[in-house]
């Protein structure tokens, strides 16, 4: 079990990478200027303005609590790692049952900090950046694989299936919204994130954390409209709610979840 002073430590060290890649990866720029000089250390242009363009509407955010969040990432992050990071010390994910306990406490702080990351990176910008799906991705079918290894039935095939379907579905229900509101509301990100999702909770996993994030995305914004946060066909972003989802999903086990939805 991770000891207070190891937490952290750690809690500092991978709250101030988050709070880089949360700095960097903002900026759409920053991925075109890596791609165009092959050189990832090239310096990321700043934004000229505060405002976003997201889903084709530029307007600064006016939700207060994303404001908050945003003016105190530093803070925020640290303090976010470190209740999560203690949370994976006591904690075995019911995702990953041939690996040993030390090791999950690892790939728990893997998953963890990706989550973060783009929850923040979301919060910033309204972008999801693909790279981190890509690499989230591969890391979570690399962890299925070596947790179904000599299984009759890997169980890797399942996470493939939930990434690919996942993806699939967001897409359609992209397209479907896209028509019915006659404007974009999903990002492309966020089919990317729910796939990643899908790599590492696997296909129950993955439906009960879409059940969870339309719910508490769905709260959100009926409070947001009542208390006047929030105005009709403002975009808000998606990704810290299916991300907090996946967390909650991750850390208490599909079965805890199935009995409360379906029982």
């Amino acid at each position: 079990m991770l000891n207070v002073a190891y937490t952290i430590t750690l809690a500092l060290v991978i709250g101030n990478f988050i709070n880089f890649l949360v700095d960097k990866c903002s900026d759409k720029n920053y991925w075109k200027n890596i791609n165009s000089n092959l050189n990832i250390t090239s310096s990321c242009k700043k934004s000229e303005s505060k405002s976003v363009k997201a889903y084709g509407i530029k307007r600064k955010f006016d939700v207060n609590i994303i404001r908050i969040i945003k003016s105190n990432f530093t803070p925020s992050t640290y303090l976010i790692c470190l209740i999560i990071f203690y949370m994976c010390s006591h904690s075995s994910p019911s995702n990953l049952s041939n690996i040993p306990y030390h090791l999950s406490i690892i790939c728990s702080i893997i998953f963890s900090t990706f989550l973060t990351t783009l929850s923040l990176i979301d919060l910033n910008s309204l972008y999801v950046p693909k790279p981190i799906i890509y690499t989230g991705v591969s890391i979570g079918l690399t962890i299925s694989a070596l947790d179904g290894f000599g299984e009759e039935f890997p169980k890797i095939i399942f996470h493939i299936s939930a990434s690919i379907a996942g993806y699939l579905l967001t897409l359609l229900l992209r397209e479907v919204t896209n028509l019915i509101l006659n404007k974009e509301s999903l990002g492309k990100g966020d089919a990317g994130l729910v796939a990643m999702l899908g790599s590492w909770l696997g296909l129950t996993g993955l439906g009960l954390c879409i059940l969870l994030a339309i719910l508490a995305s769905g709260i959100f914004s009926l409070f947001a409209f009542l208390f006047k946060r929030l105005e009709l066909g403002q975009p808000y972003p998606l990704a810290p709610f299916i991300c907090i989802s996946g967390y909650l999903i991750w850390f208490f086990g599909n079965m805890f979840w199935i009995k409360i939805f379906f029982n």
